[in-house]
């Protein structure tokens, strides 16, 4: 067993079992001159070994011997992170924080091609005009101490007051809030560097793994090795996804696209088609970074630009998403950094910034009316501008929706109270108001957690931290809210932690719950004593919830998930519906 690590910057080789330190004849444990190593690997064959680490040499071994078979010094112009070997032993790949991989002849010992991925991605993210990176030329001193990684979104966070890191990580508090939404907290092109690398099935396609979390599969040149040019064209092709819990969800149907935004302040769309036949299907995935620099935009959105987030770790928030939602075919994006961005239908990008002067909790929309609400109160949002001041209420809320015709919003309180409020915009843009109509007092046990109209509007759904109950909201002759309860308490109480989403299907007949207990349950007002449970469907908890609307087109009851584990799956719920519901 070859072992290395640490700062003493050897490789040490054992025997065994009983396995012990082999301390006599040729072993060569000091070849590397300083810092740690960061990789070992024997070659399929066994026959050699090889070895990488943060003085950026690439050192061979004879596999049965353990003594030195050569040396390659300053491989790369940084620290070496990661290295692997071709299925015929022939090859070494090798990555670095300098944001290359490098294909390395093991006979020969020289480099036989170089992948510059941190180029590629540049151009990936931010276009195909953007300055080469500088990183390795900035990175060439540094120490293994700089990918140390920073704390991350709030599952981290848990000592106090601030903290920096080699990688520019700014000041932030136990929240993950940021000094500000303009606050660097990442050196620039930091996000390229690439901390894994591996050859990849029957063909030996050769992979990277980025800092970013980005996934880059890059093509082999021909002429090189027996699988050279049979992996996909000379394009270095990235796989992206989400390496940080999944705090939120929206869904535009329109465009059958939905957006996940996670606790690193990435957000992520997936386009949503139909595969085989069969219902919908995640078909690809795309990065949404900021709106490009200014005077590159969309021409009147430029004065609200922001520039690119040029550390290349995809943040469209400064800390951790808070809520998404999806109004007049663009979407809304609130975070921890006390801000909320827009993207609108035509955008590449985040292309306008809001700041809200208080953290937000949630985001509720109707058609082109959307609600965000803050721990200091509600703020109204339409055509991506503020319509109203803050709006202060005598209860914290925790929840809320929008009726589509914009003219009702539903708030769920800590109060364990529902409050529906009409919309006052006779007062002009930026002075709109709500006026309470009616409230539910005591209409659950514990703080109402979510609240969703159904798509007639004639129901409400609401839920705490264990119960799903649904009401009556169509008006009276007087114009006024009966909210008569059709599910009361302690009757859909089969969730055990805090129920954070809700939502109904297209015809309205069944409603689906996602609760921080990993469960998703699907509901019928007609059928109140049946359920359909589907247990573990996230590690860590639901954060979105969402019934595809395919328009018609007969793809089935479909069932858009999001959770903690950073997966989102989709949910073919058609026959389990039929079964249970009828």
């Amino acid at each position: 067993i070859v072992t290395g690590g640490g700062d003493d910057s050897r490789v040490l080789f054992n025997k065994g079992p009983p396995f012990v330190r082999v301390v006599e004849g040729t072993a060569s444990e000091n070849c590397h001159e300083r810092g740690s190593i960061n990789a070992v690997r024997y070659s399929p064959d066994g026959s050699k070994i090889v070895s990488v680490g943060t003085d950026r040499s690439v050192v061979f071994y004879d596999g049965k011997t353990c003594a030195s078979t050569g040396r390659m010094a300053d491989v790369h112009s940084s620290s070496i992170y990661g290295c692997d070997w071709s299925s015929d032993s022939q090859f070494v790949a090798t990555c670095s924080a300098d944001g290359t991989v490098k294909l390395i002849d093991a006979t020969t010992r020289t480099v036989a091609h170089t992948w510059n991925v941190l180029d590629e991605l540049r151009k990936h993210t931010l276009g195909k005009d953007a300055r080469p990176s500088s990183l390795a030329a900035s990175s060439s001193s540094s120490s293994s101490s700089d990918l140390v990684s920073p704390s991350r979104g709030m599952q981290h966070h848990q000592a106090s007051g601030s903290f920096s890191s080699g990688l520019g990580l700014g000041s932030s508090d136990r929240g993950g809030r940021g000094a500000g939404a303009a606050a660097k907290q990442f050196k620039p092109d930091v996000g390229g560097m690439v901390l894994g690398c591996a050859f990849v099935g029957a063909g030996d396609v050769p992979v990277g793994v980025c800092l970013n979390g980005e996934i880059a599969i890059l093509p082999m040149p021909a002429g090189i090795m027996p699988s050279s040019g049979k992996n996909g064209g000379a394009d270095v092709k990235f796989l992206t996804g989400h390496r940080a819990p999944v705090a939120a969800m929206a869904l535009d149907s329109s465009s059958m696209t939905a957006y996940t935004g996670d606790t690193d302040g990435v957000i992520c769309s997936w386009r949503l088609g139909v595969a085989g036949g069969g219902g919908p299907a995640c078909r690809s995935l795309g990065r949404l970074g900021r709106s490009p620099p200014k005077g590159k935009g969309n021409g009147d959105n430029d004065d609200d630009c922001e520039p690119p987030d040029d550390s290349l770790m995809n943040r469209v928030q400064a800390g951790s998403i808070a809520a998404m939602t999806c109004v007049n075919n663009g979407v809304l994006s609130v975070g921890w950094d006390d801000a909320l961005r827009i993207k609108g239908h035509d955008d590449l990008g985040f292309t306008k910034k809001v700041d809200l002067g208080a953290q937000p909790n949630a985001v509720g929309r109707g058609t082109s009316l959307a609600c965000v609400v803050t721990v200091r109160g509600l703020l109204l949002v339409k055509d991506g501008a503020l319509v109203s001041p803050l709006i202060e209420l005598p209860y914290p809320a925790l929840s809320v929706d929008v009726s589509s015709d914009d003219s009702v919003v539903i708030v769920g309180g800590e109060d364990c109270s529902i409050h529906i409020y009409s919309v006052d915009s006779s007062s002009g843009p930026g002075h709109w108001t709500l006026t309470e109509r009616r409230s539910v007092s005591s209409a659950h046990h514990k703080p109402v957690h979510a609240v969703r109209l159904s798509p007639a509007g004639k129901c409400l759904a609401t839920s705490d931290v264990r119960d799903v109950c649904v009401w009556d909201i169509s008006t009276s002759a007087d114009d006024n809210y009966d909210c008569a309860p059709v599910i009361g308490k302690g009757r859909w109480c089969f969730h055990t932690q805090r129920v954070r989403c809700l939502s109904w299907s297209p015809d309205g007949t069944v409603l689906a719950s996602g609760g921080m207990d990993d469960s998703i349950y699907l509901w019928s007002v007609k059928k109140k004593t049946k359920r359909v449970h589907y247990p573990f469907a996230h590690r860590g908890g639901i954060a979105g919830l969402e019934f595809v609307d395919d328009g018609g087109a007969g793809n089935g009851m479909v069932l858009l998930s999001a959770g903690s584990d950073g997966c989102v799956n989709l949910w073919d719920v058609t026959d389990d519906v039929a079964r249970k519901f009828g």
